[in-house]
């Protein structure tokens, strides 16, 4: 591998056709041994000199264990580099060589391949089996559900995996360690299942952040001495209560509604037309501005009392959000169908306010058409302006 390498790093004009490699080298450059050197294992195809340069060609077939590529993508086309680091490797993309000395740069796509192998040891440490489909490592978990997840992927989805190093310290401390392993099943399958299987990799790495998250949240919950269906049980029994306060806002105030006699709600069809001024329509006039101004306290202080209602869930909702935040995503639909009860009850709360209104002005209508003495009224108060 060695004598390939460094032989590469000299040539100018490279050009890579399947697993060969091609190119030319300054002939000052060249040993007087070298083409016997690189053709010990059978791998050189041509070695040309032409004076100035050297055209030569070799194959990238090396013993097993032994990588010569063009890049990362092509390194990872072999499946067994998909899951363990190759003994040696060289990649000319990043000018890479893994056990070599004089590399020009650190390879970063080496630090993420190394991150992805890692997380693959731990993965198969918890599986419940493994086994090959197609060449590709699969690894099947179970609790509850089943998850099978198949190793495959490319160098454009290889990451940092922010969190790793966390993960792998809270995995390895000695509290609870069978349950912290249950708990990264339980997030992988919660996670992942939705996708398609030779897709759930790929969604791994690049969910990885979020779902430290969600181990480490889930722990903190275990250890708290919560689950996940015991807050949802409580959080079920708490919206029931939530929604009888709710809806006895509406229902409060519906019968005190009906406690108002009927005839005042039909206060303008009581009035007599007697094309005069009379203490009955007076009354009645009375009597439906004083429903009216009742109806309109009433609404206001159910919908500060709604207010106060919504006020409280909405503590408890932020409360969950943000002392809980994975369970918070599983319980949100529980505030959701809160916030519509809320809403639908004020819009309700609303139509009778605007409609204890209406009946004020039309019942005052009536009264005024009936009664021609309040007719001359206008004309007064124009005069008095104009006079003034």
């Amino acid at each position: 591998m060695r004598i390939f390498v460094e032989t590469f790093r000299l040539m100018e004009d490279v050009q890579w056709v399947g697993g060969d490699v091609s190119g030319r080298i300054p002939a000052q450059h060249v040993a007087g041994d070298l083409e016997e050197r690189l053709d010990e294992d059978g791998n050189l195809l041509n070695f040309d000199n032409q004076g100035q340069y050297v055209a030569l060609k070799f194959h990238t077939n090396f013993p097993e264990g032994e990588l010569f590529t063009e890049d990362w993508t092509s390194l990872l086309e072999y499946k067994t580099s998909l899951v363990q680091t190759p003994t040696d490797f060289y990649v000319a993309e990043d000018d890479y060589w893994h056990l070599g000395r004089g590399n020009k740069t650190d390879s970063r796509n080496f630090s993420r391949y190394s991150a992805v192998l890692k997380l693959i040891e731990l993965l198969r440490k918890i599986a419940n089996h493994e086994e090959s489909d197609e060449g590709y490592l699969k690894l099947i978990f179970f609790h509850e559900k089943k998850l099978e997840l198949v190793v495959r992927y490319g160098a454009a989805d290889m990451a940092e995996l922010s969190g790793f190093s966390s993960l792998l310290d809270l995995l390895g401390s000695t509290p609870h360690e069978e349950q912290k392993q249950v708990i990264l099943k339980v997030v992988l399958i919660e996670t992942l299942q939705n996708l398609p299987s030779n897709d759930r990799f790929i969604g791994l790495l690049a969910a990885f952040g979020d779902i430290c998250i969600k181990v480490k949240d889930n722990y903190e919950l275990y250890v708290s001495g919560f689950s996940f269906e015991a807050a949802r049980e409580k959080l079920e029994e708490q919206k029931m209560e939530y929604m009888v306060k709710l809806n006895a806002v509406l229902t409060e105030i519906q019968n005190k509604f009906l406690a108002i006699p009927l005839a005042l709600l039909l206060a303008g069809g009581q009035m007599e037309d007697k094309g005069a001024f009379t203490w009955k329509n007076c009354s009645i006039l009375a009597g439906a501005m004083l429903f009216g101004i009742l109806m309109i306290i009433m609404v206001t202080n159910q919908k500060q009392t709604l207010s106060s209602i919504w006020e409280e869930i909405d503590l408890r909702s932020k409360r969950y959000q943000k002392q809980s935040p994975v369970l918070y995503d599983q319980v949100k639909g529980v505030f959701e169908g809160l916030r519509k009860r809320h809403d639908h009850q004020l819009v309700i709360l609303n139509v009778l306010k605007y409609a204890a209104g209406c009946g004020m002005l039309l019942t005052f209508w009536v009264f005024y058409k009936l009664t021609p003495e309040l007719w001359v009224l206008p004309d007064l108060v124009v005069k008095l302006i104009s006079f003034s």
